[in-house]
């Protein structure tokens, strides 16, 4: 298996250098057999001896490659009897499954209701077949989730955490083609119970990157807003053996109990879970709807039901 090992780890080349000076070498040898030898049968009998000595390794080495060849066959035919039904099932659930569904928009929404806050990840996550976020693999969590609904405004410029300031005009922060909500409010980040969200940008920070938008978090009071944003993760097994992961979000109208709209979007790691040098959910490049960003997929969903109010 020297052969086939050194092609796997890209020596072809002195691969092939070996080769040629092998070939070479016994051309020498012959030729000095020819020239040295005595008479034509002591020469025939030595270069045929040469030759079969020459031979074996080749011999060897053929029948090396053919091992190797079989196995790679093995292996792609293993292959295939997993990625072929696995595929047939994702592009069904894209075709079906993937399109949002919006009953009807609101416009003019001041704040918003999130049911859920999406969980930090890490390594651990990102090879785990359970994961229960692998829909979704690169979506904002914890306090950048909440964060993604409020950017995109004009950030009042506070000097602590304790005093807002007045609003400015200022350069909007985070991404364009979407509108951020004044408020947001969501399950605390730091203790039990629900708290309401805005945004502020410290005055000494000059950077409006989004990393230094900071939270406000009050203690909620009613009233609740009347729009709810949730999703549910779909891990059931009979995807998962498939590396197939699937999430859906939801705007629901809590006032009548109603979904409004919402989108299912599905991840598959074609790599069955391979963790040679990779993060199989996070490197999976199956994914539908084809758009998806790697941070914002549900609030540029959301957004296209819930219209946030116009102005600062």
């Amino acid at each position: 298996m020297v052969v086939a090992k050194a092609r796997a780890l890209g020596l072809d080349q002195l691969v092939d250098a070996v080769s040629i000076g092998y070939v070479v070498l016994y051309l020498i040898v012959i030729a000095l057999i020819l020239w040295r030898a005595k008479g034509g049968p002591t020469k025939a009998i030595w270069a045929a001896l040469v030759s079969v000595i020459f031979a074996v390794p080749i011999v060897l080495l053929a029948f090396e490659s053919k091992q190797a060849a079989t196995e790679v066959a093995a292996k792609n035919a293993e292959y295939l009897a997993k990625y072929e039904p696995a595929k047939a099932i994702f592009d069904k659930l894209c075709k079906e499954q993937s399109a949002p569904i919006i009953k009807r928009t609101v416009e003019d929404v001041e704040g918003v209701l999130l049911l859920k806050v999406r969980q930090k990840s890490d390594h651990n996550d990102w090879k785990n077949q359970m994961w229960s976020g692998a829909g979704l693999p690169g979506e904002s969590a914890g306090e950048s989730y909440i964060k993604d609904f409020l950017l995109d405004r004009q950030i009042p410029r506070v000097a602590n955490t304790d005093q807002f300031g007045p609003w400015q005009v200022m350069q909007r922060v985070g991404e364009v083609g979407k509108r951020g909500f004044r408020f947001v409010v969501a399950p605390s980040l730091v203790a039990g119970g629900i708290d309401r969200y805005t945004a502020y940008v410290a005055k000494q920070e000059l950077n409006m990157h989004p990393e230094r938008v900071k939270l406000q978090a009050t203690v909620f009071k009613e009233p609740s807003p009347q729009y709810a944003i949730t999703f549910e993760d779909n891990i059931e097994l009979a995807l998962r053996q498939h590396w197939i992961a699937g999430t859906t979000v939801k705007v629901i109208d809590t006032k009548s109990n109603e979904v409004i709209g919402q989108q299912s979007f599905w991840n598959w790691d074609s790599g069955f879970g391979s963790t040679n040098q990779r993060s199989p959910w996070q490197v999976a490049v199956n994914r539908c709807p084809s758009y998806q960003s790697s941070l914002t997929n549900t609030h540029k969903f959301v957004d296209q039901v819930l219209i946030a109010q116009k102005g600062k």
